[in-house]
């Protein structure tokens, strides 16, 4: 690494000044022998001497006349020129410089990371005959050497300068970048010269220019990466793009990902701004912009995953927005596990079709692959339909494959796919009501075989938006004060600790995570806690204990105080990667709802492993493993009251009613009579039937009499035993609490490693989510869970009838420690009376939607949604409070046979309920039945309840109108004969019916 740092210092030396290169004219690197120069635009040529030094420039039969500047910086300009060559460049000063065998042709900027950097050589075996006929002396390659800098640089090394291909060397080529030039080669007989400026193992924020990244201010504040200063950003864009900005291009081409692949989810705004940038610096407009989207590598694994490496395939994709850019899609060329696939001229060539289209014009040439257009649910399987197919899709090798499919549990399985046509239907006995479909979405889904007619893979996809391993890596800096938005959740997330994994000693390895609630876990933001805030050396953990993959983790769970104002988190008084905590204090943090942080407060070393910290105004509660359960005050400093010296384990408190209660390992509830500030008495049920490990619970009141009669406990089932885990539920009858059921780890393996707890009342029933360590050998995967108790006062809890929902999955380097609402939340504790009354009732114009409330003081606005089956609900309208507590609404366009629906009604300080869901089954629902269907016409049967004028339209699978016709329906039966025009071809199509109020599509298949 060294030697890079000289080599820029020794460039810095040459071209500023501080070396003395007596007056001599010099060039940059790139413009040396055997330059390929780009056509058709005018030609910039600069170079250094001393300041006001004469320059003659001959060239082509002509002689340009400059000098020197200021700053001993010349440049001249030639007049654009078509393709051709060899030609001879004469520059003269004080000294001449004579560059010989210069073309003119198409020069591309090959950049990325170590697949762009792979040359050749590495795959010898593989390309023998294409290296034996390699040689073509119109096909060049510039290799810029690795470097990088915190300066920008005027310009580069390079071992071999300009190279022409040929057995020798063309070894040292970029194999995706040679392909390609010989690909482009062959069809348009003009040089290729590719710039190749790759650096291994590098992330897209090395890469980017200031500008580039001004909205990511994270990597502005980025210590310098002293294990690997190629990553730091900005210093590769600084070294090896900065010295090319002057050279006109033809194009772009970008192999990387891997590097970013964790972060997957910021690489949606991350790789876009690199275009962007990149655009900008160049200053060529919207210069074409091809690049590789990740292969298939790391472990094949049969059953489906979460991925990083498909989301980062995700993200790349999403960068087609942007004008002239074009993605290769290579999930399929990797033949094993390896990281760096040798199969580059699959690469190469794809990219080339790209080219070709959209730089050389060849409009008529297929270069995307397939993706994903559409899905239908149609009962228990769901349709697919794709665009951008060419000629058509076809499965390469036997029955298709590569596709899972979900139902409302977000549980995927191997689906069965059928192609019909240019349809995939997909379906799988294990998911009845499935609600979302992905293809090929695997770190290698090397079986995945759809591809078009032009041998073009299916890009992978899913249907879904649900949370990803990469949603919760940050970005942000590590302060807090940003406010909270009250009703979200807070996920309190670490490393794992493991020695290899951890962040360094400058990096803080512990984060808050904000999440909205409805209608789904989306993430809002991931705050780093800091470690240094008022003056205290607050450190949340102390990271790593060397071969432990826990260490001393943030033992701490968070919680909210009864009033909704604090959220508090224990940490170590101790610097990150310490080995030991056993004399070190406890520092408690204090967060209140604007993000402002508080750790002026320790707890002294004999609290032992901190356990739970919770506030009321300046007080707080403690408790943890070794000396019962403690009471201090904000800013005291190892100055504590003992309150209770049993329970000596404390896991986590609560606060319910003015009374405190404790949850501790060994299957009890402890309570005590008020807030205690001195020691006082505890009360303890008996043992809690079937508890096992209790880590920490939620208490609500059923009746509303200000007494805790309903609980739900997350039980780890003990560290050692996290099999055992469990959901339960109890409910106090005659003073005992009674178990009401519970979900454990056997039920699903969801509940594994259950750790944390938090919940609410919502109209009658209970919203629940937790958290999970998952696997308690490697801590992965952990997971975010919902789940909704509906009739939280008379039900039992059932994995049969109450499915925990995954929210979201932590990085394998993270894990979920704790759940909570954000500091300003008032979460309602009793178990409240439906505020709202919804009733649908069928009509002409379509089923009409009333709605009564009790009390509008507080309603900011109603949300109306509506589902085909009662679990996955969408919004259709939302709707003002008018403050005149009756409401009505007509849904027009959801007039099937079934129709769910419900309300969510906003409330002025951000909380949300949810009413009770009505169904509507529309009575005389129009049905059609297809009766026959050939080249010349469709025959069908369609009954309605009344007569009716309908619209009947026929369209192909990409949507294109084949027939439209006005048809007079009977009340009863109808038999309808749709005749077909005379050039209709074989493949799937649809009907389309509109009848009075209903909307009816069906697929055929003409043969």
């Amino acid at each position: 690494m060294k030697s890079a740092r000289y080599i820029s210092l020794i460039l810095s030396l040459i071209f500023f000044g501080a070396y003395d290169a007596t007056s001599n004219i010099t060039l940059p690197r790139l413009i040396s022998n055997g330059v390929v120069l780009q056509r058709n635009v005018p030609i910039p040529v600069w170079g250094w001497a001393s300041a006001g030094e004469s320059v003659t420039l001959s060239f082509n039969g002509n002689t340009y006349n400059t000098s020197a500047n200021a700053n001993g910086k010349w440049e001249v300009s030639i007049p654009a020129m078509p393709s051709g060559g060899p030609y001879t460049m004469i520059i003269a000063g004080v000294n001449t410089i004579t560059l010989t065998d210069i073309l003119i042709g198409d020069v591309y900027f090959c950049s990325g990371q170590s697949n762009m950097a792979h040359v050749i050589s590495t795959s010898a075996s593989l390309y023998a005959n294409e290296i034996a006929t390699s040689t073509n002396s119109n096909i060049r390659h510039f290799k810029v050497s690795r470097t990088y800098s915190t300066t920008l640089q005027e310009d580069v090394s390079s071992v071999n300068g300009w190279q022409s291909a040929n057995p020798t060397t063309v070894l040292n080529f970029t194999a995706v970048g040679y392909f390609f030039a010989r690909d482009i080669y062959a069809r348009y007989n003009i040089p290729v010269g590719l710039i190749n400026s790759s650096y291994e193992g590098t992330p897209a924020q090395a890469w980017m220019s200031p500008d580039g990244l001004s909205n990511f201010p994270y990597y502005f504040s980025q210590a310098h990466n002293t294990t690997n200063p190629e990553w730091d950003p900005m210093v590769l864009y600084k070294a090896m793009v900065y010295p090319f900005l002057k050279q006109p291009l033809k194009g772009i081409l970008w192999y990387q990902g891997e590097s970013n692949r964790l972060k997957a989810y910021e690489y949606r705004q991350l790789f876009p701004a690199l275009i962007n940038d990149w655009r900008s610096k160049f200053n060529q407009g919207d210069i074409p912009f091809l690049f590789v989207q990740l292969a298939n590598y790391l472990a094949i694994k049969p059953e489906p995953q979460q991925s990083n490496v498909a989301e980062c395939r995700e993200a790349q994709s999403m960068a087609l927005y942007l004008p002239k850019t074009a993605m290769a899609v290579i999930h399929d060329t990797n033949t094993d596990t390896i990281t760096h696939p040798l199969n580059k001229k699959a690469v190469g060539e794809r990219l080339s079709l790209a080219a070709q289209n959209i730089i050389y014009g060849e409009t008529t040439v297929i270069y995307k692959s397939p993706s994903f257009n559409a899905a239908a649910i149609n009962g228990n399987k769901i349709s697919i339909s794709f665009k951008d197919i060419g000629t058509g899709l076809t499965i390469q090798g036997g029955a298709l494959k590569g596709f899972t499919i979900a139902g409302a549990d977000r549980r995927f399985v191997n689906a069965t796919a059928t192609l019909v046509g240019n349809v995939v239907e997909v379906s799988s006995p294990e998911t009845m009501k499935p609600v979302a479909v992905r293809y090929a979405w695997a770190d290698n889904p090397i079986t995945a075989n759809l591809y078009s007619n032009e041998d073009l893979p299916v890009n992978s996809f899913r249907t879904d938006n649900w949370s990803g391993l990469t949603y919760l890596v940050s970005t942000t800096p590590s302060s807090l004060t940003t406010p909270f938005i009250p009703g979200n959740l807070v996920v309190y997330r670490y490393s794992t600790g493991d020695a290899t994994k951890a962040l360094s000693s400058s990096t803080v390895p512990v984060f808050i995570d904000e999440f909205e609630t409805i209608p789904s876990a989306s993430p809002v933001k991931s705050l780093a806690l800091p470690t240094v805030t008022n003056g205290t050396n607050f450190r949340i953990t102390g990271l790593p204990k060397t071969g432990s993959p826990l260490a001393y983790a943030p033992e701490g769970i968070p919680a909210l105080s009864a009033n909704g104002q604090y959220l508090t988190l224990f940490g170590y008084d101790q610097s990150v990667g310490a080995f030991s905590t056993g004399s070190v204090n406890r520092v408690i943090a204090r967060i209140d709802a604007n993000g402002n942080i508080n750790s002026s407060t320790t707890v002294e070393s004999a609290l032992g492993q901190p356990r739970c910290a919770i506030a009321e105004g300046n007080n707080f509660w403690v408790a943890g493993n070794a000396t019962g359960i403690r009471l201090t005050s904000l800013g005291l400093t190892t100055t504590t009251t003992q309150v209770a010296a049993n329970p000596g384990a404390s896991r986590s408190l609560g606060v319910f009613n003015n009374k405190l209660y404790c949850f501790i390992g060994d299957g009890k509830l402890y309570n005590f009579n008020n807030l205690p500030q001195t020691t006082s008495s505890v009360n303890a049920t008996a043992s809690l039937a079937n508890a096992a490990g209790n880590n920490q619970s939620v208490l609500f009141d059923i009746n509303g009499d200000g007494t805790a009669d309903l609980m739900y406990m997350a039980d780890d089932g003990l560290v050692a035993t996290p099999q055992n885990a469990a959901l339960r539920k109890y409910v106090l009858v005659n003073g005992s609490w009674t178990a009401k059921g519970s979900i454990t780890a056997t039920d699903t393996a969801i509940i594994h490693g259950l750790k944390s707890i938090t919940g609410r009342a919502v109209n009658g029933s209970v919203e629940l989510y937790a958290v999970t360590w998952g696997n308690q050998t490697n801590f992965a995967p952990s997971m975010l869970f919902k789940l909704q108790d509906g009739n939280a006062a008379g039900s039992s809890l059932s994995i049969t009838t109450h499915k925990p929902e995954i929210l979201t999955v932590a990085d394998t380097n993270s894990m979920f420690r704790g759940v909570t609402f954000t500091p300003g939340t008032t979460v309602n504790i009793v178990l409240p009376l439906n505020e709202i009354r919804l009733f649908a009732t069928t009509s002409a114009s379509g089923i009409k939607l009333n709605w009564s409330v009790t009390d509008e003081n507080d309603i900011a606005r109603y949300e109306l949604q509506w589902s085909y089956d009662g679990v996955t609900f969408q919004t259709i309208s939302s709707q003002p409070n008018n403050n005149d507590r009756n409401y009505s609404w007509v849904d027009r366009d959801h007039n099937s046979k079934t129709n769910y629906y419900r309300i969510i009604t906003h409330k002025i300080d951000g909380g949300k309920t949810i009413s009770d869901v009505v169904l509507v089954n529309r009575k005389g629902f129009s049905s059609v039945k297809l009766f026959q269907a050939n080249s010349n016409s469709i025959i069908l049967e369609a009954k309605v309840p009344a007569a009716a004028n309908s619209f009947i339209t026929v369209t192909d699978i990409q949507g294109r109108i084949i027939v439209q016709q006005d048809q007079k329906m009977n009340i009863g039966k109808n038999n309808i004969e749709i005749l077909l025009p005379a050039a209709i071809s074989a493949g799937m199509y649809v009907v389309n019916f509109v009848i009075g109020d209903d909307k009816i599509s069906n697929k055929i298949m003409i043969r």
